[in-house]
């Protein structure tokens, strides 16, 4: 009997009761993740997709023009994941700064961080290589990460704690450099954590001019 849930009825999130069944496309972005997840990345056929939901080519075909928009798709819903980690964690800051320092500190364990970081390296290595197919949607994905960052850079913008007015231009060139470090972890030059982290959260909270740097 196949594990997956994304050819399978689901339980409603409260626990026992109604049976749940997913779309077609849910069905198909929640397989399509299974099957990275499992191999660890390196792709995926849209026959091993579909043998995973338990759908025809059909059914492929009727939401997605091709497996790289596939690959999109489930980058976006893990980018809605993302966002809402990101939230949680900064849920309890009681300031701007502590709220940025928890955005960064968090994100920063997808490169040191293996229980954080499995899941979203593949995805994110996928869709990289997807990117040239619909670039827009990717951009989407980030941007959807990035909004809990720009809010709390303008609300510190307005308050005193950060120099700079825009906070969207200043929320893209942190990321660059906190997904900079990420991917560099990842590949074959990562060095581990180190005084990595600490390092980059330092330098991220110094340029946008919050105190001491220090996170605190």
């Amino acid at each position: 009997m196949r594990g997956s849930t994304s050819s399978a009825k689901r339980r409603g999130a409260d626990g026992p009761g109604p049976l749940v069944v997913p779309s077609e496309s849910e069905a198909l972005v929640q397989a399509a993740r299974q099957v990275l997840e499992r191999q660890g990345g390196g792709g995926f056929t849209v026959h091993e997709v579909l043998a995973e939901a338990g759908l025809g080519t059909r059914a492929f075909y009727r939401h997605f023009p091709s497996k790289e928009a596939l690959v999109l798709a489930v980058f976006a819903e893990g980018a809605q994941q993302e966002r809402a980690r990101l939230e949680a964690r900064m849920t309890g800051a009681r300031t701007p700064t502590e709220a940025v320092t928890a955005w960064i500190e968090s994100r920063l364990e997808l490169a040191f961080d293996e229980g954080v970081a499995d899941s979203m390296r593949v995805l994110s290595l996928e869709a990289q290589l997807a990117i040239e197919h619909a670039p827009e949607q990717l951009a989407a994905a980030f941007d959807c990460v990035l909004a809990p960052l720009i809010e709390q850079l303008a609300r510190g913008q307005q308050d005193g704690s950060f120099s700079g007015d825009d906070p969207e231009r200043d929320a893209r060139a942190l990321h660059d450099v906190v997904w900079g470090e990420t991917l560099r972890q990842w590949s074959a030059f990562g060095t581990g954590p180190g005084g990595a982290r600490q390092h980059v959260l330092g330098f991220c909270l110094r340029a946008i001019g919050a105190g001491s740097g220090d996170g605190r």
